[in-house]
């Protein structure tokens, strides 16, 4: 067996590896309002998260928006 042999189905196996990395990136940006993966979360990160939740309704959004007259009628 020539070690070139081998290459096809290196490349099939790094490309496959490659593919889900990059498919499992798009689905965390998907899922976090277009952000990445949120890493090394602790309790005041979570204290952020649960404001930012009540005053824009998502934990990845931050609005600098104030205007309570629209928002509330």
């Amino acid at each position: 067996m020539v070690w070139t042999e081998s290459l096809p189905a290196l490349a099939i196996i790094t490309g496959a590896i490659a593919a889900s990395g990059f498919g499992l990136d798009q689905l965390h940006k998907f899922f976090n309002n277009g952000k990445p993966r949120r890493w090394g979360v602790d309790t005041w990160d979570k204290n952020m998260m649960d404001r930012d939740k009540r005053i824009t309704g998502s934990t990845n959004e931050q609005t600098s928006d104030l205007d309570y007259n629209t928002k509330t009628q």
